[in-house]
């Protein structure tokens, strides 16, 4: 940005204008394919067929705008790179557009210190902005906050819950702080209160489909994925 606010005003505005038509681009084009947090009831085929339309139409703009502008992104970068990774806190939807927009696609991890450190990732097939991913090697579950029941669905929220080989043994020489960290059973309390994805919770693979919002932070996240190992 400081790069561009230094050019002449004409590029500027050529810039502006490259930036609106790529962003439509990837936009149009993640409904189209599918990758996208809305539910599958809003993603009707002819809305799906209209993205795909609407992101063919802007497709030459949106390679031009890559040849004048954002291969200089990549070449500053490197100019290899094939997927970015982030963690450690909540991505802004804009980033991620940005990132994808000029090539770069970013996929994104969830998890905490005391799951040493990753619960879920996204991968690159599947995509889906705000999403953090699939659970790797472990179970996840929603509970009730107030009565600790589990959440099956119908876009209820709940406190998500970890448990598998990344989750800490306890807090050294805490035994209480332990104790309302982890159950019996070896469950981890994140303290993140999420819901599933699409708002019901898959028979055939426990976890997979959630969705997070953190009581720490103000930005919703999605947990997606196809299966519980990426």
């Amino acid at each position: 940005q400081r790069k561009f606010r230094g050019e002449k005003p004409a590029l500027r505005k050529l810039i502006s204008f490259f930036t609106a038509v790529s962003l439509r681009f990837v936009r149009a084009k993640r409904i189209a394919l599918g990758v996208t947090l809305e539910k599958p009831k809003k993603l009707v085929l002819l809305r799906r067929l209209k993205a795909g339309v609407h992101a063919a139409c802007l497709l030459p703009l949106h390679l031009l705008a890559h040849a004048l502008a954002w291969r200089k992104i990549r070449a500053g970068v490197g100019g290899r790179i094939k997927i970015l990774c982030s963690g450690g806190s909540s991505l802004p939807l804009a980033v991620e557009d940005f990132f994808e927009m000029t090539g770069l696609p970013l996929i994104v991890g969830y998890g905490l210190t005391e799951t040493s450190p990753v619960v879920a990732a996204r991968c690159y097939e599947r995509n889906i902005r705000g999403a953090i991913g699939s659970p790797l090697a472990c179970e996840v579950r929603l509970c009730d906050p107030e009565d600790g029941c589990l959440v099956e669905g119908g876009g209820d929220r709940g406190v998500l819950q970890v448990k598998g080989p990344q989750v800490m043994l306890g807090y050294y020489k805490d035994p209480e702080a332990t104790r309302q960290a982890i159950d019996s059973d070896g469950w981890f309390d994140t303290g993140d209160i999420g819901r599933w994805w699409h708002g019901r919770r898959p028979r055939s693979s426990p976890g997979m489909h959630l969705s997070r919002k953190s009581q720490r932070r103000a930005q919703e996240e999605e947990i997606v994925g196809k299966s519980d190992y990426i």
